[in-house]
């Protein structure tokens, strides 16, 4: 992989897409499986995306200086998205033991998952189709 290849946004992009998507994904969940829970609960979502972006800012400064010396040092895609799932995964789980509040489980859930498939679908090279399916 070159350097000029590498879309330097990768990390913002993935961050931003996990901020919105984690809390939609809660939200989602408790309109269809709970009781109680109903449209109006989406007024709440920008609460949510502005805690999450509040309480996230130090990891993705961390996420960011960690995909800059991967890429750098790590030649595959594939490897240092991995490296950074991981390290992402990491950064919830702590941020969310960290608040300890009555909902922090459930969010810890469905910020990983959120994170997880906006690490994998996020684009991390520009220009090129990072997948490709031969027919």
């Amino acid at each position: 992989m070159k350097e000029k290849n590498i879309s330097k946004n990768y990390p913002f992009n993935a961050w931003s897409l996990t901020v919105c998507t984690g809390p939609l994904l809660w939200l989602i969940y408790h309109i269809l499986f709970n009781e109680g829970f109903g449209w109006v609960d989406f007024q709440y979502l920008p609460v949510f995306i502005f805690f999450g972006v509040l309480f996230s800012l130090p990891w993705l400064v961390l996420y960011v200086l960690l995909f800059k010396f991967l890429t750098k040092k790590i030649m595959s895609s594939y490897l240092t998205k991995g490296i950074l799932s991981i390290a992402g995964v990491l950064g919830i789980l702590i941020t969310f033991k960290l608040i300890n509040g009555a909902l922090a489980n459930e969010f810890t859930m469905f910020y990983c998952s959120s994170f997880l498939i906006s690490t994998w679908i996020v684009n991390f090279t520009k220009g090129e189709k990072e997948f490709e399916i031969n027919t």
